[in-house]
């Protein structure tokens, strides 16, 4: 059916307030928010417009009163209220719809995107709403940064139809450098993984550059371009790392011999995947990597963040299906035991999205392995930012560096796994 438009109008709120959802905006799970209804008896697109605007603008009563029973009972206001805390520092001042609202109908549904306009960026939002006005659902596509999308790009990857800007990052020191290509979390990111304020990947290409370490860093394919519904994890992660691994072996000023890849998050949990694929790719490096069902994490996730699971079916039904169903017949840690190459595990002690429980996996696994490194440091959360007690959301909305000591424990690594170079 031919998508609908409708002419732009500007909706005037209070500025958001609160700290980033991390389920939602950082690099652990989807960036799927959770399941709405809206009863309105409206034009689907205005009805997918005004939810936008409501949601973004923090007006919960109205947006509740306009529920069905169903979401009532999913997502009730206090739920709504602590969804829209965690994930608005990273956004800053809501300003303005930024655009038209388009919508495509598919089995009786109309799913509606709009564009909104932060002081941080442009967000958009897509609204499912049925035919009789009730919103199906909720889900954020991406954040689009007002630099754009990779600042200081200096080289692409070409994945089928699609380019992603990177950016290689090299050490002062002359002579063929190890590299280390950074594959990303969930969600739509930048080349930084930027999460509010903070950058790890940038602050991992400038610590290891300073250890003679060089880095590559791309923007991930679903802020490029959406994915279908059927795309997979090898479609949204593997593939697109595989051909950044191919570049960095070509690049100058880079010894071919010495790549490796670093996973953060859902990179975490693909990277011996990744490996698996490419028996070049010298070792692996997991950053917060988890090991257990979407399920499983979003059961501890809403624990710590909320003390109930009431969200957790409607958060559950809005993930995409790659990511409740993860690869069939894979485990990290065992794929990861049998590689016979170099793995190194890093965990977070604060970490409440990939917590203590997947690193425990991971020690299991590879405990009597001759090629694996595990670390954990007490004091650092998801992002690998020092901080003190319970982690919460409200964190990534302060800015912060990984310590010098994450950069140190990585160079030792990849000096002992590269053995003589060249070789």
């Amino acid at each position: 059916m031919k998508a609908r438009r409708v002419l732009p109008r500007r909706w005037t709120r209070a500025a958001l307030t609160g700290a980033m959802n991390a389920m939602v905006m950082s690099s652990s799970f989807p960036m799927v928010v959770l399941a709405l209804a809206l009863a309105l008896q409206l034009d689907t697109a205005a009805v997918g417009r005004l939810a936008a605007d409501e949601f973004a603008a923090a007006r919960f009563p109205e947006l509740v009163a306009r529920f069905n029973e169903k979401m009532k009972a999913a997502a009730p206001e206090p739920v709504l209220r602590q969804i829209h805390a965690k994930l608005t520092p990273q956004l800053g001042a809501y300003e303005k719809i930024a655009g038209d609202t388009v919508c495509t109908a598919a089995s009786g549904i109309h799913s509606c995107v709009t564009p909104l306009q932060f002081a941080s960026g442009r967000l958009m939002l897509r609204i499912a709403v049925s035919a009789n006005g009730l919103v199906a659902g909720f889900t954020i596509l991406g954040l689009e940064p007002p630099e754009g999308l990779a600042p200081g790009a200096n080289a692409a990857i070409t994945a089928g139809s699609v380019t992603l800007p990177a950016i290689v990052t090299l050490p002062k020191a002359a002579g063929p450098a190890p590299l280390i290509v950074l594959v990303h979390g969930t969600g739509a990111h930048d080349a930084d993984e930027t999460i509010g304020p903070n950058k790890p990947f940038r602050d991992l290409a400038e610590g290891l550059a300073a250890r003679g370490i060089a880095t590559l860093r791309y923007v991930k394919r679903n802020r490029v371009a959406p994915l279908p519904a059927s795309a997979t994890l090898d479609d949204e992660v593997t593939n697109d790392a595989l051909a950044a691994v191919a570049l960095a072996r070509t690049t100058p000023g880079v010894d071919a011999s010495r790549i490796f890849v670093l996973g953060h998050s859902l990179g975490g949990y693909m990277a011996p995947h990744i490996a698996s694929k490419d028996q070049r790719i010298r070792g692996i490096i997991v950053m917060a990597g988890n090991t257990r069902t979407l399920r499983e994490s979003l059961t501890d996730q809403l624990r710590h963040l909320t003390g109930t699971i009431e969200a957790l079916e409607a958060t559950m039904q809005q993930a995409p299906s790659r990511y409740r169903e993860l690869l069939p017949n894979y485990d990290p840690t065992v794929t990861a035991r049998v590689l016979m190459r170099p793995v190194l595990v890093l965990h977070g002690g604060r970490d409440y999205q990939v917590n203590d429980k997947d690193f425990a996996r991971w020690t299991s696994a590879l405990a009597n392995s001759p090629n694996a490194t595990l670390k954990r440091y007490p004091r650092l959360n998801h992002l690998f930012l020092d901080g003190d007690g319970v982690s919460m959301p409200a964190e990534y909305g302060t800015p912060g560096r990984i310590p010098a000591q994450v950069f140190d424990d990585i160079a030792t690594w990849v000096e002992a796994a590269s053995g003589t170079p060249g070789k």
